[in-house]
């Protein structure tokens, strides 16, 4: 419901559990939003959910963590070891992949998620968002 008929750019899931609870997070990245949302089953009755919808034009700034020399070998790596960590102007933190990289189809939507990152840095304020399809 969060992003409509927008196309999907990337989806990641993870889940975690404890003693009595259980936490299931979503993060969606599409062209112009991120949706991070969190279920969280305490066992009582009716699950906990909280979804946030923020438009990707509020990219304050991302880190790069994780992986190693061997990752740079050329376009089509990239290990499961590295973690693309974007900040919001809301707080909102969403870290990509949610989890592993086990096939070139997750790598090359997390390739997508960090092209489309870098140019949501490059915007101008005030620019209206290009797609990260777009060449520029």
């Amino acid at each position: 419901m969060a992003i409509g008929d927008q196309r999907i750019v990337y989806l990641g899931a993870a889940a975690a559990s404890g003693l009595s609870t259980v936490t299931l997070r979503v993060g969606v990245f599409t062209d112009r939003i991120v949706v991070a949302a969190e279920v969280i089953d305490d066992g009582t009755p009716g699950a906990q959910v909280v979804t946030r919808v923020e438009s990707r034009a509020g990219l304050l700034r991302f880190e790069l963590s994780g992986g190693s020399e061997a990752d740079n070998a050329d376009e089509s790596s990239w290990s499961s070891g590295f973690r693309i960590r974007a900040f919001y102007q809301s707080g909102l933190t969403v870290t990509v992949p949610a989890n592993i990289v086990d096939t070139e189809a997750k790598r090359v939507s997390v390739r997508a998620v960090l092209d489309g990152i870098r140019k949501d840095l490059q915007a101008r304020p005030g620019d209206p968002p290009t797609t990260w399809d777009d060449e520029s």
